[in-house]
């Protein structure tokens, strides 16, 4: 899920992960299952360390920012690829949290 060339919203991860296109399938997968935090954050760092390994040259130098927080704007225009997050500390629709590599 951590490739798919879309918006992350139920729809769209149905679309490419599960052969039933109805996002209440993803939704009940994504918070019934079981899962072993472990081997989530190892298949994580896998991920980042092959993208890492094959997209940067070994003589450029570059900057990997994670910012885990959301701080909320009084003002936020949309952009074009990330889509607004339910905040569950808020109880809303709040901006996107966005990742640049």
């Amino acid at each position: 899920m951590i490739n798919l060339p879309v918006t992350k919203t139920l729809s769209e991860i149905a679309k490419f992960v599960l052969s039933s296109k109805d996002k209440s399938c993803v939704y009940r997968f994504l918070s019934h299952s079981k899962w072993e935090n472990g081997l989530l954050n190892t298949n994580r760092l896998s991920h980042l360390d092959f993208f890492l390994k094959h997209n940067i040259k070994l003589e450029s130098v570059g900057f990997l920012v994670i910012d885990d927080t959301a701080n909320s704007k009084k003002s936020t225009k949309k952009m074009q690829e990330p889509s607004y997050n339910y905040s569950h500390t808020e109880g809303k629709m709040s901006a996107p949290i966005v990742w640049l590599l």
